[in-house]
C-alpha cells in the first residue's frame, strides 16, 4: 500500500431492510447501497478502505444485518462499521463477529467505541447513540474513553467518526434530534487539538453527510 496516497471513502445511512423491502414503502435502499458500491469499485483510485457511519439497517433485526452483510460482501477493501440509532449495538457485533473492532471497547448492547490505524490514519467511532431513541447524547462516563483515544492518537492524521453531526445542519428534523451536550465532547477534542499542536483531525459523520471521502495527505 502506497500511504503517500491513502484514500478513505465513506457511506452512511443505509437503511437496508430485510429481502430488499423498500425503506418508507418509498425508498430502494438496497439498490442505492449496491450502486454506491458499483460506484467505488469503478472509482479511477479505488478506496483503500470503506466506514459505514451508523444507520446500517432500518430496524436492527437479525435478517436486515443478512442482508446487509450480503450486500457488503462485494467490497474487497477493509470496512469499519459503527452503528446509529436505528442499529443495535449486539446485532451488529452477532452479524460481523470476525470485525474484531466491534468488540474492542465492550460487548453486547455497550456503546460501540474503537481506535484502529487504517493506512496512515487512526480512525477513533465515538457511538453516542440512545438505544431506542432518535437523538444522541455525549454521556459525562463515556468521554474519558474519547480522550485517552485522542491521546493516543497524537501526531497522527485522525478522523473521529460519530453518527449524529456535533453541530447545527441547518436541517430542521435532523437538528432536533442532534447531538446533545455537544459543547462537553467538543472540550475534549479541542484539548486534544491544543496538545498536537500541528497535527491534523477532522470529525466525519454520518445522517446528513450522504458519502464523502478523505484523502492523506
Amino acid at each position: 500500500m502506497d500511504k503517500s496516497r491513502y484514500l478513505l471513502a465513506q457511506i452512511s445511512d443505509l437503511h437496508i431492510n430485510a429481502g430488499g423491502k423498500l425503506s418508507c414503502r418509498r425508498v430502494d435502499t438496497a439498490r442505492m447501497l449496491e450502486r454506491c458500491i458499483d460506484a467505488l469499485l469503478a472509482a479511477p483510485q479505488r478506496p483503500d478502505a470503506v466506514v459505514a457511519t451508523g444507520d446500517l439497517v432500518d430496524f436492527g433485526h437479525a435478517d436486515e444485518y443478512a442482508f446487509l452483510r450480503a450486500l457488503l460482501a462485494r467490497l474487497p477493501m477493509p470496512l469499519y462499521l459503527m452503528p446509529g440509532n436505528h442499529d443495535s449495538r449486539a446485532g451488529l457485533r452477532e452479524a460481523f463477529p470476525e470485525h474484531g473492532y466491534l468488540h474492542q471497547a465492550r460487548e453486547g448492547g455497550d456503546p460501540v467505541h474503537y481506535a484502529v490505524d487504517a493506512g496512515p490514519l487512526r480512525l477513533i467511532s465515538f457511538d453516542c447513540t440512545i438505544p431506542g431513541q432518535s437523538g444522541t447524547r455525549v454521556a459525562p462516563t463515556q468521554l474519558p474513553w474519547l480522550d485517552r483515544a485522542l491521546a493516543g492518537a497524537a501526531g497522527r492524521p485522525t478522523l473521529l467518526l460519530l453518527h449524529h453531526p456535533p453541530f447545527i445542519t441547518g436541517i430542521g428534523h435532523m437538528d432536533y434530534i442532534g447531538m446533545h451536550d455537544a459543547a462537553a465532547l467538543e472540550a475534549v477534542v479541542a484539548s486534544c487539538m491544543r496538545m498536537w499542536n500541528a497535527c491534523s483531525a477532522a470529525i466525519c459523520t454520518g445522517t446528513s453527510s450522504g458519502a464523502s471521502a478523505a484523502r492523506s495527505p
